[in-house]
Protein backbone atom coordinates (compact mmCIF):
# COMPACT_ATOMS: atom_id res chain seq x y z
CA UNK A 1 0.00 0.00 0.00
CA UNK A 2 1.27 3.15 -0.81
CA UNK A 3 0.00 6.47 0.57
CA UNK A 4 0.97 9.54 -1.15
CA UNK A 5 -1.63 11.67 0.61
CA UNK A 6 1.12 13.80 2.95
CA UNK A 7 -1.02 12.77 5.76
CA UNK A 8 1.08 11.43 8.43
CA UNK A 9 -1.90 10.58 10.74
CA UNK A 10 -3.39 8.60 7.74
CA UNK A 11 -0.44 7.05 7.41
CA UNK A 12 0.36 6.05 11.03
CA UNK A 13 -3.01 4.75 11.24
CA UNK A 14 -2.72 1.98 8.27
CA UNK A 15 1.31 0.86 10.06
CA UNK A 16 -0.92 0.48 13.35
CA UNK A 17 -4.19 -0.85 11.38
CA UNK A 18 -1.50 -3.36 9.63
CA UNK A 19 -0.40 -4.31 13.12
CA UNK A 20 -3.40 -4.92 14.94
CA UNK A 21 -4.31 -7.08 12.05
CA UNK A 22 -1.61 -9.55 12.35
CA UNK A 23 -0.59 -8.63 8.45
CA UNK A 24 3.23 -8.11 9.42
CA UNK A 25 3.97 -8.88 5.46
CA UNK A 26 1.54 -6.42 4.14
CA UNK A 27 3.92 -3.10 2.95
CA UNK A 28 3.31 0.20 3.69
CA UNK A 29 4.98 2.90 1.65
CA UNK A 30 5.07 6.67 1.89
CA UNK A 31 5.12 8.87 -1.58
CA UNK A 32 5.46 12.07 0.27
CA UNK A 33 9.33 13.21 -0.03
CA UNK A 34 8.75 15.82 2.78
CA UNK A 35 8.13 13.53 6.25
CA UNK A 36 10.42 10.41 5.05
CA UNK A 37 12.30 9.92 8.42
CA UNK A 38 9.24 10.35 10.39
CA UNK A 39 7.35 8.21 8.54
CA UNK A 40 10.45 5.25 8.79
CA UNK A 41 10.27 5.82 12.33
CA UNK A 42 7.08 4.97 13.07
CA UNK A 43 7.10 1.88 10.86
CA UNK A 44 6.80 2.54 7.24
CA UNK A 45 8.67 0.19 5.18
CA UNK A 46 9.72 2.11 2.64
CA UNK A 47 9.25 5.13 0.50
CA UNK A 48 8.60 6.46 -3.28
CA UNK A 49 9.25 9.88 -3.93
CA UNK A 50 9.13 11.75 -6.84
CA UNK A 51 11.79 13.45 -5.74
CA UNK A 52 13.91 10.03 -5.48
CA UNK A 53 14.63 10.17 -9.31
CA UNK A 54 16.92 13.29 -8.65
CA UNK A 55 18.40 12.35 -5.38
CA UNK A 56 17.95 9.00 -4.48
CA UNK A 57 21.42 8.81 -2.56
CA UNK A 58 19.11 11.17 -0.27
CA UNK A 59 16.55 8.63 0.50
CA UNK A 60 19.38 6.38 0.46
CA UNK A 61 20.97 8.45 3.33
CA UNK A 62 17.57 8.59 5.70
CA UNK A 63 16.04 5.34 4.73
CA UNK A 64 20.47 4.22 6.50
CA UNK A 65 20.10 6.36 9.28
CA UNK A 66 16.60 5.85 10.38
CA UNK A 67 17.59 1.85 10.19
CA UNK A 68 20.88 2.25 12.55
CA UNK A 69 19.12 4.34 14.62
CA UNK A 70 20.43 7.90 13.65
CA UNK A 71 17.40 10.11 13.78
CA UNK A 72 19.61 13.47 13.78
CA UNK A 73 21.30 12.13 10.71
CA UNK A 74 18.21 10.84 8.94
CA UNK A 75 16.55 14.49 9.92
CA UNK A 76 18.86 16.49 9.09
CA UNK A 77 19.04 14.90 5.13
CA UNK A 78 15.01 14.80 5.45
CA UNK A 79 15.88 18.85 5.54
CA UNK A 80 18.26 19.04 2.94
CA UNK A 81 15.72 17.37 1.02
CA UNK A 82 12.84 19.21 1.85
CA UNK A 83 14.72 22.30 0.79
CA UNK A 84 15.43 20.60 -2.91
CA UNK A 85 11.46 19.97 -3.18
CA UNK A 86 11.45 23.57 -3.48
CA UNK A 87 12.44 23.12 -7.28
CA UNK A 88 8.49 22.06 -7.89
CA UNK A 89 7.25 25.85 -6.63
CA UNK A 90 9.89 27.31 -9.64
CA UNK A 91 7.54 26.92 -12.54
CA UNK A 92 4.78 29.90 -13.41
CA UNK A 93 1.94 28.50 -12.14
CA UNK A 94 0.01 31.29 -14.35
CA UNK A 95 1.31 28.86 -17.33
CA UNK A 96 1.24 25.18 -15.82
CA UNK A 97 -0.60 23.43 -13.40
CA UNK A 98 1.39 21.75 -10.46
CA UNK A 99 1.85 18.27 -12.24
CA UNK A 100 3.04 20.06 -14.88
CA UNK A 101 5.07 21.96 -12.77
CA UNK A 102 6.09 18.97 -10.65
CA UNK A 103 7.18 17.04 -13.60
CA UNK A 104 9.02 19.77 -15.08
CA UNK A 105 11.15 20.45 -12.66
CA UNK A 106 12.27 16.41 -11.99
CA UNK A 107 13.19 16.32 -15.63
CA UNK A 108 15.22 19.25 -15.67
CA UNK A 109 16.96 18.61 -12.50
CA UNK A 110 18.02 15.25 -14.16
CA UNK A 111 18.64 17.18 -17.27
CA UNK A 112 20.97 19.33 -15.05
CA UNK A 113 22.30 16.38 -13.50
CA UNK A 114 23.20 15.13 -17.05
CA UNK A 115 20.91 11.89 -16.26
CA UNK A 116 18.54 12.62 -19.65
CA UNK A 117 19.63 14.57 -22.58
CA UNK A 118 16.59 16.88 -22.54
CA UNK A 119 14.45 18.78 -20.02
CA UNK A 120 10.62 18.09 -22.40
CA UNK A 121 8.53 16.97 -21.09
CA UNK A 122 5.78 14.87 -22.67
CA UNK A 123 1.90 16.63 -23.99
CA UNK A 124 -0.09 17.41 -22.44
CA UNK A 125 2.60 18.71 -19.58
CA UNK A 126 4.01 22.08 -20.39
CA UNK A 127 7.80 22.17 -20.41
CA UNK A 128 9.89 24.25 -17.71
CA UNK A 129 11.53 27.77 -19.67
CA UNK A 130 14.76 28.65 -19.85
CA UNK A 131 14.92 30.84 -16.83
CA UNK A 132 12.90 28.54 -14.60
CA UNK A 133 15.61 25.37 -15.66
CA UNK A 134 18.16 28.23 -14.22
CA UNK A 135 16.43 28.51 -11.05
CA UNK A 136 16.25 24.80 -10.60
CA UNK A 137 19.91 23.92 -11.16
CA UNK A 138 20.53 27.13 -8.38
CA UNK A 139 18.25 24.91 -5.83
CA UNK A 140 20.56 21.86 -7.20
CA UNK A 141 23.63 23.73 -6.34
CA UNK A 142 21.82 24.41 -3.05
CA UNK A 143 21.52 20.88 -2.23
CA UNK A 144 24.61 20.01 -2.98
CA UNK A 145 24.10 17.95 -5.68
CA UNK A 146 26.28 20.20 -8.66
Amino acid sequence: MKDSSGQETSLRRLVLDRAAAGLPDFAVMTGSELSVDSALNFGVDGVVPGLGNVDPAGYVRIFSAVAGGDLAVARSEQDRLFRLFDIVEVADRGRMGASSAALGAFKAALYLLGVIACPLTAYPSIPLDDDEIGRIRVLLGGAGLL
